[in-house]
């Protein structure tokens, strides 16, 4: 036992097991040469904390070895992943002057990874990264902090044509390009753009911010090696909303170009996403990851609507057959006060998204995740939900709610509500599944809230990891504002749950709300059976009285 204590193996599982701390850290690195050895393997393969980094190489060039640092930590470090809201940025940029200022340069030979997120918005900070590079890094990401970038002057373009200049020498063999940087939107950006990833012959896997200056990715990128492709994107989808300063360029692409492309993430308008995948049906698209954001406009006359989604749906299911992992999502394109007077506007019967507009996606048989978040809810009851996955035998993770960003505003009459009962018919024809996230509309009138109702889902999926579940509540507990305008509520009470074989179980407080998790190891006294039946219809006629709540 005690030479099985000693192998590194099991000293690297204990280290990344235990909490770092700076004493721990210290008590760790000070048992013997070996624990050192693990210790600065373990802490040191991605560091996070500028503060410690700088710490270790100021006190490595008072002493007197200075190359010390290169030597023990240098040749570890294999990532710095900076995100300057989390981190002292004093120290970050105490540990660039200290860069400046050594006699010796910073050798870092190991350096594989090289992220910056969340910067502020200025030249010295992207100078200063400019410090870190080298021949050795595969993967870089520099991506801006949005929300403090309004009415600060965009960078120039020589500036910034510069920065690229110095990724194309100083990086050759990078495979991973993020860049999350506002700039002048001057035309020469275009070409530096197109130089520095025609002399990356080695990139795969490339992110770039929306930009008129960038119409044509197909003479943009001459690599036909290219795997995966953000276009338009995001930094953080939900972390805050799309600013004027992402503009969004017409997508006239012809990506046929790209016979490799199995990944792919654009930020556009429905229209241009139409326009691009009709430019893959001449061609067989092996496009196993898809992530479609659309912009959900000031008002409601501009979401895009039912008929629009279900034309886009049929033609990505003819030109993508091969589709793993499709998410189609809608981004509030405006800040909080835009939210209130949206979600006050009550849906027509015309603008909500019906099961039927859905169904084309049923001809990519091999999807093993599916994420339709809509500023509405979908009208659906529980078997056109399992009807729509039946076809899905690999599903996995299914997302069909309103997006969590928003608010969620109340059906009209006459739409129908997906129940907790969805459950059982996407557990017929799906057992693999492991993510379930769904509006559940269970009003009282059909089937109580009770812990009763969330056993019978439970009980229903073998697999089942995480589940969100978004109640209502009792109708009384649920406001009723002048409009007619119902948010929705979680149920009341949570304690008597019992959960068997899941990990985690979320009920969710309007949307995007708190949630609680439950320990997968507590099961009931009934040998593991959580609910009397699964048939739905005595799900649908079963009664539950006081105790059940």
């Amino acid at each position: 036992m005690h030479e099985v204590l000693q192998t590194a193996e099991l000293l690297c599982l204990i280290f990344d097991f235990c909490e770092s701390s700076r004493e721990a850290d210290k008590r760790f690195a000070m048992v013997c040469q070996q624990w050192f050895g693990v210790y600065v393997y373990t802490r040191w393969r991605v560091v996070r904390d500028p503060e410690l980094l700088l710490t270790v190489f100021e006190a490595q060039q008072d002493s007197l070895d200075p190359g010390r640092f290169d030597t023990i930590y240098g040749t570890r470090i294999h990532g710095l992943d900076f995100d300057e809201e989390k981190v002292d940025t004093f120290a970050l940029d105490r540990f660039f002057v200290a860069i400046r200022r050594s006699e010796r340069p910073l050798r870092l030979p190991g350096l594989w990874s090289l992220k910056f997120i969340n910067v502020p918005h200025q030249y010295t900070r992207l100078e200063q990264i400019s410090l870190l590079m080298n021949e050795r890094i595969t993967e870089f990401a520099v991506m801006e902090r949005p929300r403090l970038n309004n009415g600060h002057p965009l960078l120039s373009h020589q500036f910034f044509e510069q920065f690229l200049l110095r990724i194309s020498q100083r990086m050759p063999y990078l495979r991973q390009l993020e860049l999350g940087v506002k700039a002048s939107q001057h035309p020469a950006e275009f070409s530096a753009y197109r130089r520095m990833v025609s002399s990356l012959r080695t990139l795969r896997r490339i992110r770039l911010p929306s930009s008129p200056t960038l119409p044509d990715i197909q003479t943009f990128v001459e690599s036909r090696d290219i795997e995966s492709i953000a276009f338009g994107v995001l930094p953080a989808r939900g972390s805050y909303f799309i600013g004027s300063d992402y503009v969004r360029s017409p997508i006239t692409l012809a990506l046929d170009w790209f016979s490799s492309l199995s990944e792919l993430e654009v930020f556009c308008t429905i229209d241009e996403a139409f326009v691009l995948f009709c430019s893959f049906s001449n061609t067989r698209s092996i496009l196993k990851n898809l992530t479609l954001s659309f912009p959900v406009g000031r008002s409601a006359n501009e979401i895009p609507s039912p008929l629009a989604i279900r034309e886009l749906h049929a033609v990505i299911a003819q030109s993508c057959p091969q589709l793993l992992r499709l998410s189609i999502l809608c981004l509030a394109d405006y800040f909080q006060s835009h939210i209130t007077s949206l979600t006050k506007s009550k849906p027509r019967l015309d603008d909500i998204i019906r099961i039927d507009d859905l169904l084309p996606l049923t001809l990519c048989t091999n999807i093993i995740s599916f994420v339709f978040e809509h500023v509405y809810p979908v009208s659906a009851n529980s078997a056109e939900i399992g009807y729509l996955t039946s076809s899905w035998r690999n599903l996995s993770n299914i997302v069909i709610c309103p997006n969590p960003i928003l608010p969620c505003v109340r059906f009209p009459d006459g739409i129908k509500h997906p129940d907790w009962r969805v459950a059982v018919c996407l557990a017929d024809s799906n057992p693999l599944i492991s993510v379930v996230r769904i509006r559940i509309m269970d009003p009282p009138f059909v089937t109580p809230y009770s812990p009763r109702c969330v056993d019978g889902v439970l009980q229903a999926f073998n697999s089942l990891k995480n589940l969100e579940w978004f109640d209502p509540g009792p109708y009384a507990e649920l406001p009723q504002p002048e409009d007619g305008v119902q948010m929705f509520r979680t149920g009341p009470e949570t304690s008597g749950f019992q959960v068997r074989e899941i990990t985690s179980f979320h009920m969710v407080e309007d949307v995007g709300g708190g949630s609680f998790n439950l320990d997968r190891s507590t099961q009931n006294s009934n040998g593991g059976k959580l609910a009397p039946s699964l048939d739905p219809e005595a799900l649908q006629t079963h009664t539950y009285g006081d105790s059940d709540r």
